[in-house]
């Protein structure tokens, strides 16, 4: 298509978006909030999957993955490794809710690189894809769990913009910087995380990262430290002791 066009295109969009929804834009390209909808059964993961099956490339930045939501996805997914589009998934093992069977059933598709953060609070919520005239991104509350692409109620963004665009410019920049960061996940990784993860999920013990940046999160006893009423309230009954 040409640019001319696409360029009309969008800024009719955005008027539509930002200024008078009463303008006449292509919906295609206006700003659109994604919900899900039980009583029209509308859902999140209806559009993220229409923008995988006609995307040239895909990166997803979430905090949490699960089996359910990727089962949810797999279908698309063997779609586009049969057709070599190339994706990147980023995930955190924040409070380490990601589940070990979501990294391994993304660990099977070969055009799909997965790396997780493991340090810091990441609570990323992201979904940037690369199409025919610039870039789709959908940001939001949704992780990528079978709840929060079909059921939860959650409130996404999605955009269209050209790829050289400011904001697609910082989206991807943050996206690679992060991913830089993380942790690449294969086999080995995946088998130490089970543990930790198995830990976590039947254990009352607290989480707390380890000195290594790149390393997994590790599971210990918290250290109790009394506060500054519990310190006066002891220096008070060690007085007393000493009488």
């Amino acid at each position: 298509m040409d640019s001319e066009i696409i360029d009309h295109q969008l800024l009719s969009s955005l008027k539509t978006g930002f200024l008078d929804r009463a303008i006449l834009s292509d919906k295609e390209f206006q700003p659109e909030l994604l919900v899900n909808e039980r009583s029209t059964g509308k859902k999140i993961l209806s559009v993220i999957i229409k923008e995988l099956l006609n995307c040239q490339a895909f990166w997803f930045s979430v905090a949490f993955a699960t089996k359910g939501g990727v089962a949810t996805l797999i279908e698309t997914l063997k779609n586009l490794e049969a057709k070599g589009v190339p994706g990147q998934v980023l995930v955190s093992q924040y409070q380490n809710f990601t589940e070990p069977e979501a990294l391994k059933m993304l660990l099977k598709f070969s055009n799909v690189g997965l790396r997780m953060m493991t340090r810091g609070n990441f609570h990323a919520k992201g979904y940037m894809f690369k199409t025919a005239f610039g870039r789709n991104l959908i940001v939001g509350s949704s992780n990528l769990t079978d709840n929060a692409l079909c059921s939860n109620k959650e409130w996404n963004l999605k955009i269209s913009a050209l790829a050289e665009s400011e904001i697609m410019f910082q989206s991807h920049a943050e996206f690679e910087k992060e991913y830089q960061e993380a942790v690449e996940v294969d086999t080995d990784f995946i088998n130490q995380y089970v543990s930790i993860y198995n830990e976590t999920r039947y254990s009352s013990r607290y989480i707390l990262p380890i000195s290594e940046p790149t390393a997994l999160y590790t599971v210990r006893q918290p250290q109790v430290q009394p506060n500054q009423m519990q310190k006066q309230a002891l220096k008070n009954l060690e007085s007393l002791r000493n009488q």
